[in-house]
């Protein structure tokens, strides 16, 4: 008989795996640099198997920001889109971008074979997918059938406790549409800072055109006072008032509501119309010197006037 010698088994010791958790989903703020950064992380949990390496010779244009970022700006600049454009027109930029960086290397623009090229666009296409899918979940994009619609980057909350009222009600628009916002509010508010400034400097020659009236008054009373050994002065007339002026030759007719709150004038030949600034202009009342405005007006006003050049408009040269 012969004799088995057992076999000795050797026990395998069990193979030590490490289970990675997946980040945390950080709250993105407003910006589209953060919000591809947090579609970069989602891509790479969703798309990589549990024995998948990462790439290492990807070229750079070809990276999980780059990919999230461009897709991001595409749905934003046009607002309600496809998946199919935005994919379309990404592989096209791509390919462009690559022939033109070899182009500017010195080497020749290298021609791939079917198979490779439909490849590569299979991959563009897949990663425009998963980049697509990651705004939707984070309700940057809505999605309904085939279309895209940009719907904002989150953050619009944050922008409202700012007090930035005008960027919240734009960011649900399309990038072209907020740029044709923000230039419509900069007109506008151009024009209102020009309409200001007009304001400022009639107000000013409204002041300068009152204390040189004052002045003259003054002393034609202190005048007039020697002259007649403090005599009553004359009578004076108040201010605001309207001078109206017409041909001798007019036919005026007057009438005035029994409160004499209303007056109507009919003239039967052209007629002028001057109020008291007009007047005291005509008058010459309107210039004055650098020195008495300085002790006139307080002095971050004199430096404003002086900057934006609205006080040449009542100092003599």
């Amino acid at each position: 008989m012969s004799s088995k010698t057992p076999s000795t088994m050797k026990r395998s010791e069990p193979s030590s795996t490490t289970v990675m958790p997946l980040p945390l989903m950080k709250k993105v703020k407003l910006g589209i640099g953060k919000a591809a950064a947090f579609v970069e992380r989602d891509i790479s949990n969703t798309t990589g198997g549990s024995g998948s390496k990462p790439r290492t010779n990807a070229p750079p244009s070809r990276g999980l920001r780059h990919f999230s970022m461009k897709v991001c700006e595409k749905v934003e600049e046009k607002g309600t889109t496809t998946y199919n454009e935005v994919a379309d027109e990404l592989v096209s930029e791509i390919k462009a971008a690559d022939e033109q960086a070899a182009r500017e290397r010195g080497e020749h623009v290298p021609v791939l074979s079917t198979d490779k090229k439909n490849n590569e666009d299979k991959n563009i296409r897949r990663r425009v997918y998963d980049a697509l899918n990651v705004l939707m979940a984070m309700d940057i994009i809505t999605k309904d059938k085939k279309e895209i619609t940009w719907h904002g980057l989150p953050g619009s909350q944050d922008c409202q406790s700012a007090g930035l009222g005008s960027m919240n009600m734009i960011s649900g628009l399309s990038r072209s549409q907020r740029m044709q916002k923000l230039e419509e509010e900069r007109l506008a508010r151009q024009e209102e800072v020009k309409r200001k400034k007009e304001c400022l400097e009639e107000l000013l020659v409204q002041n300068v055109c009152f204390r040189n009236l004052l002045s003259r008054n003054h002393g034609m009373e202190m005048h007039e006072r020697q002259m007649r050994n403090n005599a009553a002065t004359p009578e004076k007339i108040p201010l605001p008032l309207i001078v109206v002026n017409t041909n001798s030759r007019t036919v005026v007719q007057c009438e005035m509501t029994p409160d004499r709150t209303n007056v109507n004038f009919d003239f039967s030949l052209p007629f002028e119309i001057n109020d008291d600034n007009q007047i005291l202009k005509r008058l010459g009342m309107n210039y004055t010197s650098r020195e008495a405005l300085q002790q006139s007006l307080p002095q971050e006003l004199n430096r404003y006037l002086d900057d934006s050049g609205i006080i040449d408009s009542v100092v003599q040269s």
